[in-house]
């Protein structure tokens, strides 16, 4: 049985950098406490009902490096107030990408506009829960905005675990065929409906299905998949559109167990890949990494000063006017295979690690992202690629800056005492006080590898 202390170990086995989930719920206090009395007023246990900040850190420590904070509207009034908390969340959680909702009410083409402008990048809507039907002429024109811009909207259409009036393809089905463009994501692969949902994903080259809860014991007992929609559901996956979904925290069962479901399915390592990373961060923009190459180097220089520049918001300008890594250095690092790049949609470099050897550890030197693609895990995603390759990482960072230590000791990282400071790791931080960077409170960092 497949334990949550053992899921980096899955994932490391793929050869992937983490897990992209898209289907991840945080709700206000209010709303958190009357949706988890509703499952409890089903026998439905929730797994996770931990604080917001145990949530959070245990996503991290399952190494689901991108996902969204879902919500959802079941009346008028609701949406704008629980798109601002997601934002809020989303600027605060650095993996969570900026989610929202809406409703059929007056002026939500314009809430809808708001919120894209704010930077939502995923919207949620649950036909069952809201009650509405999709078709509802206010929506059209949200619709259309929606499949002009691209935005995925995660949606609960199918009919279990209970029908709604709008559930099922046929409403979704008519909304696809008014516009075709759309990028929906359509949760539980569409349970029960399984085949009628492969139908639209198969007719609609941007409809998309989520796994969440596909598989488990749970849901097998009570809408198991077809064994003959197998196939179809692996030929989907490989062309890029099934998504790994949970319903994490709302789960009567361990995060692990998903991933187990998905695994006995047969389906082969490279849809599993596909599934829990390679869909998911293609969707949202999450950057695949590979070893950085000579033609390189002037990106990572142009990422690494334009990185800089933040530094002169915190009062910072010697930092910011430091020079990036000359391309000798840099070469150096490429040649010794100790120098990683994240690249985006078209190719280039967005982010970069270089990697020393300290004390007999994995040090990280550089760790760079471009603001352009901030927020979207490439950082984290970055560490964990590097770190795979040793039991014992190390850095050194300015305490202060948010986007510095406090960032690193999210992503599992804790204070080194001075016991811990082994002397080449002194004597780094003696060449960083000799280059005046001690201005500023600098400290080692240290975490001991996930793989387990």
């Amino acid at each position: 049985m497949l334990t949550d202390a053992a899921v980096p170990r899955f994932w490391h086995g793929l050869d992937l950098p983490g897990l992209v989930d898209v289907h991840v719920h945080f709700y206000p206090d209010r709303m958190l406490r009357k949706v988890w009395q509703h499952f409890d007023a089903g026998s439905w246990p929730i797994t996770y009902r931990w604080p917001d900040g145990a949530r959070v850190a245990h996503l991290a420590a399952l190494g689901v490096r991108a996902y969204p904070a879902l919500s959802y509207a079941h009346r008028a009034d609701m949406a704008a107030d629980l798109t601002g908390w997601a934002l809020d969340f989303a600027a605060r959680v650095p993996d969570c990408l900026p989610s929202g909702t809406f409703y059929p009410e007056p002026g939500v083409l314009a809430a809808v506009d708001k919120a894209l402008d704010a930077g939502v990048r995923v919207f949620k809507l649950h036909l069952q829960v809201g009650d509405f039907d999709p078709r509802d002429e206010r929506l059209e024109p949200v619709w259309g905005r929606l499949a002009e811009t691209g935005t995925p909207v995660v949606v609960h259409a199918g009919s279990g675990p209970l029908p709604g009036r709008h559930t099922g393809p046929g409403p979704v089905g008519e909304v696809l065929h008014r516009h075709p463009a759309l990028r929906l994501v359509v949760a539980h692969l569409g349970a029960p409906e399984y085949g009628e949902f492969l139908d639209l994903a198969q007719r609609y080259p941007r409809v998309h299905l989520d796994t969440t809860m596909a598989g488990t014991d749970f849901l097998e007992r009570v809408a198991p998949y077809p064994p003959e929609l197998l196939p179809r559901l692996r030929d989907l996956g490989l062309a890029g559109r099934v998504l790994l979904g949970t319903d994490f925290p709302n789960l009567p069962y361990p995060y692990a167990h998903q991933l187990e479901a998905l695994a006995r399915l047969d389906l082969g390592d490279e849809w599993l890949r596909a599934v829990c990373w390679g869909n998911g961060a293609a969707l949202f923009g999450v950057a695949p990494i590979r070893p950085a190459e000579p033609g390189d180097t002037a990106a990572m220089q142009d990422i690494e000063r334009a990185a800089g520049e933040l530094f002169r918001e915190v009062g910072m300008p010697e930092v910011a006017d430091d020079a990036p890594f000359s391309d000798g250095e840099l070469a150096t690092y490429i040649d010794d295979a100790r120098a990683w790049v994240a690249v985006g949609g078209d190719g280039l470099p967005v982010g970069y690690l270089l990697a020393d050897v300290v004390d007999g550890n994995l040090h990280i030197e550089q760790v760079s992202v471009h603001p352009g693609a901030g927020r979207q895990g490439i950082g984290r995603a970055l560490i964990e690629h590097a770190a795979r390759r040793a039991t014992v990482v190390t850095l050194t960072t300015f305490r202060d800056v948010p986007w510095n230590a406090p960032y690193y000791l999210r992503c599992g990282f804790h204070l080194m005492s001075d016991d811990e400071v082994g002397p080449e790791l002194r004597a780094v931080r003696r060449r960083e006080a000799e280059q005046g960077l001690d201005r500023w409170p600098r400290v080692c960092l240290r975490r001991e590898s996930t793989q387990g």
